[in-house]
């Protein structure tokens, strides 16, 4: 599966973010009832860190999105997704082809940053053991978000 398709399956963990005091909010309201129904234990304190909404505020900071490299766009991926070889290159693609794929004409915006080249990023560091309980909720819910887009790829390879 392409990365720029996993990308915009998978990227927004977050519900918003405050740029100015670097907080994002996230919601857990589905991640706590994914795992409780999966007979995971989370801490009763740690379930006390979320508001009435099942949200928590976490400090972030910007990173370079890594799906454009910071620059906002990237080739749409139903031009070049399945690759391009040489053969490809001298044979089928004109010159003037050539010069549009160069030259960015078939770029998009980019699907995981929506053109803002960077992305939010929990900091770590900054976080006591019940929140990073949390992080580690998040992120096995976003494996498992990128195992099912996967899954779902390979299932529509195969017809079905």
């Amino acid at each position: 599966m392409d990365y720029r398709y996993l990308a915009k399956a998978t990227s927004q963990w977050w519900e918003s973010y405050d740029k100015a005091k670097r907080l994002v909010r996230i919601s857990f309201s589905d991640i706590i009832s994914e795992a409780l129904e999966l007979g995971e234990e989370i801490n009763n304190d740690t379930l006390k860190l979320l508001d009435k909404d099942e949200c928590i505020l976490l400090p972030f900071k910007f990173v370079v999105c890594g799906t454009c490299g910071g620059s906002g766009t990237h080739v749409n991926p139903s031009i070049d997704s399945h690759g391009i070889t040489m053969d490809e290159w001298d044979s089928e693609w004109s010159y003037d082809d050539q010069e549009r794929y160069t030259s960015g004409f078939y770029d998009v915006q980019c699907y995981e940053c929506n053109g803002k080249r960077v992305v939010p990023e929990i900091e770590k560091t900054r976080l006591d053991k019940r929140k990073m309980e949390l992080v580690r909720l998040l992120e096995e819910h976003m494996q498992d978000r990128i195992d099912a887009a996967k899954e779902r790829y390979h299932e529509v390879k195969m017809g079905y």
